[in-house]
């Protein structure tokens, strides 16, 4: 399916053997996806409740800086979600999602799972656009704020790989991989009521990628107070996101069911 097989569950194993082997645990922090493997992540995910542990997952680009600022209140009414990324359907494919759940989370009524989802590319991506399965609005207030790309997006994209998801209230998000016209991270979205959408861009220094230093910040402060600053529970889905599109990928962009994900539900923190 075009993933790369790293041992995160055989590495996380080797640290729960121990956390049981001594009666005591720590805080863990597992970088970007839990696992390609579905049912890994899912035996992830239970042995720290099962054992009581801090734990935090997932990607940098939700904690980098976001120009313009923007940060949604816990219960906003959203209307439509997208995000914007590029390179590895897999690999890069994982951030573009977490870019999309980071603000997806905040909408009124808090997470509530995902019922289906979808991976189309190229043309079938864009034909999903016109029946109106998915907003050009949006993509166009996500790349607004974005400083490079240049020209028509439906011309240098034709490419493009789009993932679709139902959520299971009924929410609808978008993320959209770009081949060619960014090679950025972006967020579109609008508020129910609201005449126009809105963008932010996500800001990663280069060639320094500070970026991480945020993240690095958010480990630390857990590792030392056992408090996460985000919900595990937030790339324990994007993770289930992931697995499944890729599925569809395989199966030519076949919608795919996703009951095993449709009682992931969170409120964010903060």
């Amino acid at each position: 399916k075009g993933q790369r097989l790293y041992p995160r569950r055989r590495l996380f194993q080797e640290i729960v053997e121990v956390f049981r082997r001594t009666g005591k645990s720590v805080p863990v922090f597992n970088d970007k996806h839990l696992s390609y493997s579905w049912d890994h992540a899912k035996w992830m995910y239970a042995q720290s409740h099962e054992l009581d542990f801090p734990m935090m997952a997932g990607s940098s680009v939700p904690v980098t800086w976001r120009r313009p600022p923007l940060e949604l209140r816990k219960g906003t009414p959203l209307d439509g979600a997208l995000s914007v990324g590029y390179a590895g359907v897999e690999s890069y494919g994982f951030h573009t999602l977490e870019c999309l759940q980071v603000f997806a989370e905040r909408r009124r009524g808090g997470e509530s799972g995902v019922k289906a989802v979808q991976c189309l590319q190229g043309k079938a991506a864009w034909k999903a656009m016109r029946e109106g399965r998915w907003r050009k609005d949006l993509l166009d207030a996500a790349l607004a704020p974005v400083p490079t790309g240049h020209g028509d997006v439906m011309d240098i994209d034709r490419g493009a790989v789009v993932f679709l998801i139902d959520y299971a209230d009924g929410f609808r998000g978008t993320a959209y991989l770009s081949r060619g016209h960014v090679n950025e991270f972006a967020f579109g979205g609008q508020v129910a009521g609201s005449s126009q959408p809105f963008g932010t861009w996500f800001y990663l220094p280069k060639p320094q990628r500070d970026h991480f230093s945020f993240l690095c910040n958010h480990i630390e402060t857990m590792f030392l107070t056992g408090q996460p600053s985000y919900r595990v529970e937030r790339t324990y889905l994007t993770t289930g996101m992931l697995t499944f599109l890729l599925d569809s990928l395989k199966a030519g962009g076949k919608r795919i069911e996703t009951p095993q994900l449709a009682n992931i539900r969170y409120t964010p923190i903060s």
